[in-house]
């Protein structure tokens, strides 16, 4: 399966996605939209944590009653998401600052065409049906087509 879909913060605030305990994918869905869309600051105590893009800043009680898990499933929940490069979480005694690992791939600031694959090998038509940018297919390939 090829591109994306929009998905509004808001749907956790639905009575369905708030069934408790959370699936694997519904937690990695829910990190994704905790995670920071912009670079952010936060004030901790007498402490400024800075965050990137794709970054939030949690603890694990909080996930815990999130998502209707144990600590031990929490934990072990970021072993694999490690293991599987997909999301990190580094923890202090301030919290625990997750980050997702290729944040751009799940959430691209561009449109859906810009996203599809194929669409960005193509250079886009202006209205006179004259290509727009640079091509990027060499001869070889186009001869291939």
């Amino acid at each position: 399966m090829a591109g994306w879909i929009k998905l509004h913060r808001k749907i956790t605030e639905n009575l369905i996605w708030e069934d408790k305990p959370f699936s694997k994918g519904q937690a990695w869905i829910d990190l994704i939209l905790m995670a920071n869309h912009n670079p952010a600051k936060l004030i901790y105590g007498n402490s400024i944590i800075e965050l990137d893009r794709g970054q939030f800043h949690t603890s694990e009680p909080t996930l815990m009653r999130r998502w209707g898990w144990s600590k031990k499933k929490v934990r072990a929940y970021f072993l694999l998401l490690k293991k599987l490069e997909m999301a990190t979480a580094q923890g202090n005694t301030k919290g625990t600052t997750v980050t997702i690992e290729n944040y751009e791939l799940y959430q691209s600031m561009g449109t859906e065409q810009d996203t599809d694959e194929d669409n960005l090998k193509v250079p886009r038509r202006n209205r006179k049906g004259t290509a727009e940018g640079k091509q990027t297919r060499t001869k070889e390939e186009q001869k291939k087509k």
